[in-house]
């Protein structure tokens, strides 16, 4: 898997996680298992754990598979039997899905349940009801969630355990995120007396929370192509005035600046 496509995973991912978190939903590990194991039987066996059966809103991510192939990231509750909560755990699969800049969805829905069906379209959720093949825990409910010509997430269940999962694959040519590895900014100190000062200017501003890569090896010269938006200068004549040379990488803008005010340079 080439760069782009782990830090498009890692986004989805962090997606995923922090949306789940949102909706007071715990992390939990499923089993390691072989590809033809069904995702309910993982289900099962995860919420048999004795730390995890006291908690009743869980989610997992992926690989799922110890082949590594699929990429499946899911919710379930358990002891739940209001359609209100059944609700909540499908609106949390279209909110991901949202949250990811996937918008247009469709809820496809087998229930009984006029309730959860009213639930669903009280918070303008597009829903349909149609006849949808049920896995073994799926007596009560089986859902689809379609977006365009993808089904992205099922989900289903009964007796108060009800679940979805997310095929990160079927989505994955949904989710527009380029990743750039640009730098924040380039440090480039002059000379071995300066570098524990540009130690100690570079941990700072990496806990500002800035993207830093520091030239300690003083092996650059040239920095007509760097990855950066900002380039600074260290040297003994700038230290003994307590400044740095800030080079706007974009604008071309350079001037001298005291490391007090670093910091909010950067940020302006």
């Amino acid at each position: 898997m080439n760069t782009n496509k782990i830090k498009k995973l890692e986004y989805f991912t962090d997606i995923f996680k922090g949306t789940c978190e949102l909706y007071n939903f715990s992390p939990i590990g499923l089993p390691i298992l072989d590809g033809d194991t069904p995702i309910e039987h993982q289900i099962d066996l995860a919420i048999k754990d004795p730390d995890v059966s006291k908690t009743n809103k869980l989610y997992y991510e992926g690989p799922a598979f110890a082949s590594g192939e699929h990429r499946e990231l899911g919710a379930l509750i358990t002891g739940y039997t209001e359609n209100y909560r059944i609700a909540e755990l499908i609106t949390l699969a279209t909110k991901i899905l949202y949250n990811a800049d996937i918008y247009e969805t469709t809820v496809i829905i087998d229930t009984k349940s006029k309730e959860l069906v009213e639930a669903l379209e009280l918070v303008d959720l597009v829903v349909k009801e149609e006849k949808l093949e049920k896995d073994k825990l799926d007596t009560d409910l089986a859902f689809e969630i379609i977006a365009g010509d993808y089904t992205v997430a099922r989900g289903g269940g009964e007796n108060g355990t009800y679940y979805f999962y997310i095929d990160y694959r079927a989505i994955e040519d949904l989710i527009e995120h380029d990743y750039k590895n640009t730098l924040d900014v380039f440090i480039s100190p002059k000379t071995n007396k300066v570098l524990e000062d540009t130690f100690v200017i570079s941990t700072n501003l990496k806990d500002a929370g800035f993207k830093i890569e520091t030239d300690y090896e003083m092996k650059v010269t040239n920095f007509a192509n760097l990855d950066a938006d900002f380039l600074i200068i260290i040297d003994e004549e700038g230290m003994a005035k307590y400044t740095v040379h800030l080079k706007d990488l974009k604008t071309k803008d350079e001037r001298e600046i005291m490391i007090d005010n670093l910091i909010e340079e950067l940020f302006i």
